[in-house]
């Protein structure tokens, strides 16, 4: 008994975590007129183990804005204007994480001095309702097969979306894909909350027996759990 409340106090430990937020805005003015068009992100992620190893920060910063631009080109007449940085940092007891999300606006260059300020798009990003839906945001982790985590950059009207993630050589990667086939590791979502466990029926010889696994992502139509043999089973939403 002894034993086993050991190796749970030292799963919670290794398995807890602090995380902390900072960043800053840089401002910058354009001398003729323009519209906001559209918002840019680009994010960059680094692991430290004990401290040692992953990108200096400069480095990540650099990242995310290359990362930014590579995914928001810009068009004819296009400039990009208020750049933000912000850094996330997730401490463990061995690992520290680092993001960095690199945001701006995208504004256009206006021949007329009479003109709606805000486009359309702009808009609906500031309401955050650019695609008809309640669960995503841009920023969210995205688990991608069973072992790597995206982060959601963007989502169109279209229903397509970009998640970026980092390869195990540490090379980053952008993905397109539908956001019905997404999933979001938020902490709850429909009256279910993530790391809890549930119970669910599956068909054995022809006969249904019930089982349960931990809950690790949501998603628009269905729901993600992982059983007890590490598989990733999709369950739909009870009504």
């Amino acid at each position: 008994m002894k034993l086993i409340t050991q190796f749970l106090s030292l799963s919670i430990l290794l398995t807890s975590c602090v995380a902390y937020h900072s960043g800053t805005i840089s401002s910058s003015s354009i001398s003729k007129p323009f519209q906001y068009q559209d918002m840019a992100i680009g994010i960059a992620q680094s692991k430290q183990f004990m401290f040692l190893g992953g990108n200096s920060q400069d480095g990540l910063v650099l990242e995310a804005k290359k990362e930014l631009m590579k995914n928001y080109p810009l068009k004819k007449n296009e400039e990009y204007l208020n750049f933000t940085i912000d850094f996330k940092r997730t401490y463990y007891p061995i690992l520290t994480k680092v993001k960095v999300t690199v945001t701006a606006d995208i504004v256009a260059i206006q021949s007329d001095t009479v003109f709606e300020k805000y486009s359309d798009i702009y808009k609906k990003r500031l309401q955050n309702n650019y695609i008809n839906q309640e669960l995503f945001v841009v920023g969210d982790s995205i688990p991608i097969g069973r072992k790597k985590i995206g982060v959601l950059i963007s989502m169109n009207k279209n229903n397509r979306a970009k998640v970026q993630y980092t390869t195990k050589r540490n090379h980053t990667r952008t993905e397109t894909c539908n956001i019905n086939d997404l999933y979001v590791m938020k902490d709850s979502y429909r009256g279910l909350i993530r790391n809890d466990m549930f119970i669910y029926d599956i068909n054995v010889n022809g006969q249904v027996k019930q089982t349960s696994g931990r809950i690790i992502a949501f998603g628009l139509k269905d729901f993600q759990v992982r059983d007890g043999s590490g598989n990733i089973i999709k369950l739909q939403y009870r009504k």
